[in-house]
């Protein structure tokens, strides 16, 4: 899970909040007001449910230097069930932020922004993903923390998960003992959730899009849009299948279909990955003349470092020195999760020549500094594994993903196919949070005539394109756009991201095509590198 943040400038100030049809000054004077919602035809949606207008968080977090929210923001607070089988119940908080539209005659919906991983922050996704982007030029911008997320309450962070992975950049993954470890430091934060009086089986898709639904109706909106990207794609359409009611039209990029298992796809995306990236080094004659056989020459050298693990001392991002144990599963990996990072795959033909002739401190410097810890936890592990582990591995076997793993990468190791790309040791630390599966209802896809645009980067190997075509099957009024440059999220990897987005939602049409998709191209691959080797 990993994120490119930019940075902007904002300010704040008290401003007049709209929320439920009715209007408050938030927090300039008195006590935040609150209304309650309910809604007969969605007895989903009823029980302890509200929506009170408040200040905007500042700071966001703690410890960290971010921007602030700033005039053009108003926030306010949902208050939900923690578990809707239990509606009077514990509830959760979510945090809401909506950003006013800059053309006061503009008469476009609302456009509601959904964040990936599963367990990122959409207030930060605010103030510093799409900062500059002036997605709310034409409409208003909604973003919020989904449950257990950064400002949500609970907020559902594993910081014994944290400590273990910057240990195990000196470990080799394959050992048992690592995954012993991981699988205990999982443990250890399932239980001391529990012990707090958190219920981790309310912590899922299905409540996560029954929120979305109440805050539309909380908020007092007919109709919206909604953009969600990875894992916030995968949300957007099951909240289209289970609340279809007011969306107008669906932005998903970077799509997880719902009916699609995640651990079972996890290395055959991975694969298709590869062979992109190895086409579109071959189509560049430097990159090509420098590595002729991309693919054959990753098998070999994760083949050989997962005999051979090489430990090797980088510098982290501090200037601290670092050790870093690199082995077969971790390059693999890392070549894999690259296409996650703005111009991630820059350098990646590069660094897997540098390997496979036994160099591989390039891999372990972008490990490294992948690895540097934040300084407070910020990722929400609660929703993270709820829905990693409740709807996907749950749902499937391990002999089924090591299969689909084989049949895709049949010359990779078996002990590197045994484990899953970015999530190693997924089964066990799932065996460990022990929520049980999630009902079936979270694996059927999204059935429906309203206008979607699916978008995928033909570099990405986390989503790859097909995903969006197996989406597509059920959405005869969906349009699946590939950006070739881009990898995993075009919105912010692709120069004609926010153009494509912005002109579907303005006019949604099954036949839509931006032109500036006929003008991007892929960059150069770096043929040469700054570390040593």
């Amino acid at each position: 899970m990993t994120n490119s943040y930019r940075t902007g400038r904002w300010h704040r100030r008290c401003a007049l909040v709209a929320a439920a049809m009715l209007f408050v000054l938030a927090g300039c004077t008195g006590t935040p007001s609150e209304t309650e919602v309910t809604d007969p035809s969605a007895p989903l949606l009823l029980g302890n449910v509200s929506y009170a207008a408040n200040l905007c968080p500042d700071p966001l977090i703690p410890g960290m230097t971010l921007p602030s929210f700033g005039a053009d923001f108003t926030c306010g607070t949902l208050t939900v069930p923690q578990n809707r089988e239990q509606p009077d119940g514990a509830v959760v908080t979510i945090p809401v932020a909506r950003q006013r539209v800059q053309n006061p005659t503009a008469a476009m919906p609302p456009l509601l922004m959904l964040a990936g991983g599963p367990g990122e922050s959409g207030l930060v996704d605010a103030l510093v993903t799409y900062s500059g982007l002036d997605l709310n030029k034409d409409r208003d911008v909604i973003y919020f923390d989904q449950r257990a997320t950064l400002r949500a309450t609970p907020f559902l962070p594993c910081p014994q998960v944290d400590v273990f992975m910057q240990g195990a950049l000196a470990k080799p993954y394959s050992d048992p003992g690592t995954k012993a470890a991981s699988n205990a430091a999982v443990a250890a934060c399932s239980s001391q959730l529990r012990g707090e009086g958190i219920d981790l089986h309310a912590f899922n898709s299905l409540e996560n899009a029954a929120d979305v639904a109440s805050l539309r109706l909380a908020l007092g909106l007919s109709e919206w849009d909604v953009y969600g990207v990875s894992y916030g794609s995968d949300l957007a359409l099951q909240y289209l299948r289970d609340y279809p009611d007011g969306i107008r039209a669906v932005v998903a990029d970077s799509v997880v279909a719902p009916q699609m298992n995640l651990a079972d796809t996890m290395w055959p995306n991975a694969a298709k990955g590869f062979d992109a990236l190895e086409a579109a080094c071959d189509a560049q004659p430097a990159c090509q003349a420098m590595l002729p056989d991309l693919v054959g020459t990753l098998a070999t050298a994760v083949t050989d470092l997962d005999a051979h693990p090489r430990m090797v001392s980088v510098t982290a991002g501090d200037g601290s020195p670092v050790d870093v144990m690199v082995d077969g599963y971790k390059l693999a990996s890392l070549v894999n999760s690259a296409a996650m990072a703005v111009n991630g795959l820059v350098d990646m033909p590069a660094i897997i020549t540098a390997a496979g002739r036994g160099d591989v401190t390039p891999a372990a410097q972008l490990l490294a500094t992948g690895a540097q810890p934040a300084p407070v936890s910020i990722v929400g592990s609660g929703l993270f594994y709820g829905v990693i582990c409740g709807e996907a591995v749950a749902h499937t076997s391990a002999e089924a993903t090591f299969g689909a793993a084989k049949n895709a990468l049949p010359q990779f190791p078996d002990a590197v196919l045994s484990l899953t790309p970015r999530l190693p040791w997924l089964v066990g630390d799932c065996a460990a949070w022990n929520v049980g599966a999630v009902p079936d209802k979270v694996a059927q896809p999204a059935n429906s005539t309203v206008p979607v645009l699916l978008l995928s980067g033909g570099l990405d190997g986390v989503t790859p394109p097909g995903n969006a075509d197996i989406a597509k099957a059920t959405l005869p009024n969906a349009i699946a756009l590939t950006f070739p440059e881009s990898g995993h999220g075009v919105f912010t990897q692709s120069d004609c991201g926010p153009a494509a987005v912005t002109g579907f939602l303005d006019d949604p049409s099954a036949s839509y095509r931006p032109q500036c998709l006929d003008t991007v191209v892929i960059p150069p691959f770096s043929t040469s590198l700054a570390w040593p080797g």
